[in-house]
């Protein structure tokens, strides 16, 4: 079975959330590449953006890569998801 094609995901309003939210985390200390960035894209061309855990879920595990950046993540989460 082939893999969809995620490129026009990619390119629209998902990966402009995308940056938006890894501007906030390295702004809060968290360092986040556009390549993690362009990835969690892909991700939330899969799973989707409606649904919170969903999405909290993918980006921490391809955002975060240290311990310590667990609690800075969530509250940054947070305060995106309100937005």
């Amino acid at each position: 079975m082939a893999a969809p094609d995620t490129a026009g995901a990619v390119a629209g309003p998902v990966l402009g959330q995308c940056v938006r939210f890894g501007r906030m985390l390295r702004r809060a200390g968290v360092p986040v590449t556009p390549a993690q960035l362009v990835d969690l894209a892909h991700a939330l061309a899969f799973v989707g953006v409606s649904n919170k855990e969903d999405f909290r879920l993918s980006a921490q595990a391809i955002l975060v890569n240290r311990p310590e950046h667990l609690a800075i993540f969530a509250a940054v989460f947070e305060r995106f998801w309100r937005r």
